[in-house]
């Protein structure tokens, strides 16, 4: 993923949705008519209730990692991040969401706050056809529509040279963001799921990123726009593919004198899978996931992760433990060293679904011959 969450947290979370992101709200249907038993005569519809919910997302994480020798741990950094995410819906087919985000300590980001989601939402009632205009989570994979808030993991997927590297990932913008509109749907349980978007409109006098991606969950269904990691015991299998398209959207680093950087089309193709199974009070979670990218001057050629994580049934105090295990390879596009990899072990202690979290773990990650080591822990709430 980008640097949209790699930062570690700490988060405190009200949501008054669900359990889901505050930002996949289901669609509201009119409120149940009451009835008057006494009355045989006709009822008056009653009128829509808006909706409005507010929340607030939070995360720090603490790293030993030396960007400038990285294979030594002496160096210790901080990052954190805050969400204060609003939605609402003025009809049961009308929609918005506004989200604000505030972070330091991460280099992808500026420390002031800033707009992240600004979403105008035209829904069908059957979940059919929608349209989000606005800058939105870009459905480039199931890593950005779920984290960093709703994955095991806590270093971002991609990273090959600890967590002030950047993550080699499919194009989106900061923060998995992008300025532009998608067109989805679902079939009315949301087994089958599709997404067609255009984006980066922001930049006037250039072609629009566009990207696609079908989904297929068995088992369980999983309805609206975005996905989560984990289910905390939903049997489910879940078999997604994309692919990206940008006319000239593959950037050679910008030159010294100031001219403009070199371009070639981009395009990308990837597919990700998640197995989860409940095992007793435990669940068992295996996601995957396989990038290729073309363009003369993306870094990478492609690059690919595995992950598995064993959420403990037994509750120790509030909370359960999940230990989580991460293997990533990549090819970088001009690179003698050969294959790139990483390594993730990880604990996390959750308590509820991903309500407060506590992660700790270490990452040993190698490129272009250089060794990378990672120790790291971070906690966070969402609710």
């Amino acid at each position: 993923m980008n640097p949209k969450g790699g930062t570690a947290l700490l988060g405190l979370g009200f949501l008054l949705s669900s359990n889901a992101p505050v930002a996949a709200e289901a669609i509201v249907g009119a409120p149940t008519i009451a009835k008057d038993q006494a009355n045989a005569g006709p009822e008056e519809p009653q009128a829509f209730a808006p909706v409005f919910n507010h929340g607030v997302w939070m995360r720090v994480g603490t790293f030993a990692h030396a960007p400038d020798h990285p294979a030594r741990v002496d160096e210790v950094s901080q990052s954190a991040a805050v969400q204060f995410m609003f939605n609402g819906r003025v009809t049961p087919n009308l929609g918005w969401q506004a989200d604000l985000r505030a972070a330091y300590g991460d280099r992808s980001e500026a420390t002031e706050a800033r707009v992240i989601d600004l979403v105008a939402k035209l829904e069908s009632n059957q979940h059919a056809i929608n349209l989000w205009i606005g800058r939105m989570l870009v459905p480039s994979d199931r890593m950005n529509l779920a984290g960093p808030w709703f994955v095991t993991t806590w270093l971002d997927a991609g990273q090959f040279g600890g967590p002030s590297s950047a993550a080699v990932s499919p194009h989106q913008g900061q923060t998995g963001r992008n300025d532009g509109g998608t067109l989805w749907g679902q079939t009315p349980r949301g087994t089958l799921k599709y997404y067609v978007g255009a984006y980066g409109l922001y930049e006037a006098g250039t072609s629009p990123l566009w990207n696609a991606r079908v989904v297929c969950s068995l088992l369980n269904p999983e309805p609206g726009y975005y996905s989560d990691a984990i289910y905390f015991g939903e049997d489910r299998i879940a078999l997604a593919g994309s692919v990206q398209y940008r006319k000239n959207g593959s950037l050679a680093p910008a030159p010294s004198d100031g001219s403009a950087p070199a371009r070639d089309d981009y395009f990308e193709v990837s597919s990700d899978l998640l197995f989860e199974k409940r095992i007793a009070a435990s669940v068992l979670d295996l996601e995957g996931a396989v990038y290729r990218y073309w363009g003369n001057y993306e870094p990478f050629r492609w690059n690919a992760f595995a992950v598995a994580s064993y959420l403990v049934g037994r509750a120790v105090g509030p909370g359960r433990f999940q230990p989580v295990i991460r293997l990533q390879e990549g090819g970088p596009r001009q690179d003698a060293g050969g294959t790139a990899f990483a390594v993730d072990a990880q604990v996390n202690y959750v308590v509820g679904r991903n309500a407060f979290k506590i992660s700790a773990g270490y990452q040993h990650a190698r490129q272009s011959g250089i060794d990378a080591n990672t120790v790291f822990a971070g906690v966070q709430f969402v609710q």
